[in-house]
This record gives C-alpha cells, sequence and structure tokens, in this order.
C-alpha cells in the first residue's frame, strides 16, 4: 500500500522541495496560525516571525493561500498515513476495516478539534477547494480500495459486486467521520464512536459470502 513516489506539488509552491526554508515557514505559519488564528496572519507577520522579508517568503509559496495550502496537505497526510499503516498491518481484513473507521474518526477528532483556529483553517480548506483535500478524499478511497482488494483475495468478501460501487460505498461512508464541519454538527450530540462501530459492521454485512 505503500507509496514511494514524490507526490506532485500543490497550487503555489515554488523553488527547491526539499529545502529547509520550506518546512520553516510552514511551522512559523502553524504557530501563528494557534495563536491569532487564520484571518489574522499575513505573509508579513510570517515573515517577521522568520526574520526574513515577505519577498523571501515569496521564494516558496506565490500567496498565503499557497502556504496554507501546503500546511492543510501536511495536517491531512498525518491522518492519511495512519491510515495507510492500518492497510499495511497485520490481521485480517474485515478487523482492518473496523480499524479504519475508528482511526478516521480519532485522528480527525483530535486534529481538527483539539485546536479551535487550526479547525476554522481546516474549514476555509474545505469551502475553498483546496487540491491538497482532494488528494486527501483520493487518498482515502484508495485505503479502502485495498483493504476490500485484501479482504476479496483471502476469500473474506463476496465478489459478486463491482469492486469500484463497493469503494465508492463505504468511502462515502466514511466521509462524515472526516468531514471538519460535519463533525462539528454532531460531536456534541452524537455517539460518533457507536456510529462508526455501526456503519463498519454494516458494511461488512454487505461484503460478506453468502
Amino acid at each position: 500500500m505503500t507509496n514511494s513516489s514524490t507526490p506532485a506539488e500543490l497550487p503555489g509552491t515554488r523553488g527547491d522541495p526539499e529545502h529547509e526554508m520550506r518546512g520553516r515557514i510552514l511551522s512559523a505559519t502553524e504557530a501563528r496560525f494557534r495563536h491569532y488564528g487564520y484571518n489574522k496572519t499575513t505573509v508579513a507577520d510570517i515573515a517577521s516571525d522568520l526574520g526574513v522579508s515577505t519577498a523571501y517568503i515569496y521564494k516558496f509559496f506565490a500567496s498565503k493561500h499557497a502556504i496554507c495550502e501546503a500546511m492543510v496537505g501536511e495536517m491531512v497526510t498525518r491522518i492519511g498515513s495512519a491510515m495507510e499503516d492500518v492497510v499495511d498491518g497485520p490481521g485480517p481484513a474485515s478487523e482492518k476495516l473496523r480499524l479504519l473507521y475508528r482511526t478516521t474518526l480519532e485522528r480527525s477528532l483530535s486534529l481538527y478539534f483539539d485546536d479551535r483556529k487550526m479547525h476554522e483553517l481546516v474549514c476555509v480548506a474545505q469551502d475553498t477547494r483546496y487540491e491538497a483535500v482532494d488528494r486527501y478524499k483520493d487518498r482515502i478511497r484508495d485505503c479502502v480500495r485495498g483493504i476490500v482488494e485484501q479482504g476479496r483475495a483471502r476469500g473474506e468478501f463476496e465478489t459478486r459486486t463491482p469492486l469500484s460501487d463497493v469503494v465508492d460505498a463505504i468511502w462515502i461512508s466514511l466521509v462524515p467521520f472526516a468531514h471538519p464541519t460535519v463533525l462539528e454538527h454532531l460531536n456534541d450530540n452524537v455517539d460518533l464512536q457507536r456510529h462508526a462501530r455501526h456503519m463498519a459492521d454494516l458494511a461488512l454485512r454487505g461484503m460478506a459470502k453468502t
């Protein structure tokens, strides 16, 4: 499941992708967002925190939007990596699918809600349709496909239904546990852990061999 290829650059990134300044810019941006929030942060603020000129920041990112997209990409990559660890880990595919729902929910809640100002950034990313978010959705779909393919190869799941239909159905059922706005509306009034378990059980019943 692990992909060793280098991912394509996100829109608005510039210069050497391995330059250490990129990481410093993203770290400074995250620190400022956590303190002041997205709307109260400017590129000039980030440059000042780093002791460099605004023009120097623009050698690596075309705009504040580009910095934010790269930062969101880093954030959701943490969830995606945890999901891929589930796919690549030991155990039957049925247990991996249950763990995928739980991991998606727990990592999303931790990332989006431990710090409300970071939640604000992720919501901006959703509303702006950052490419990083679309890539994250594709990564979730790939994880689902990996588990279903494993289950079929090992004789755990039925093979009559087209693979793409099964992957689409499971992927869309995972979206509520990964989407920051949906989680915000549900988190205070719904036992999300219980619903994640029920959704996983329902998916597994649908794939059971008869």
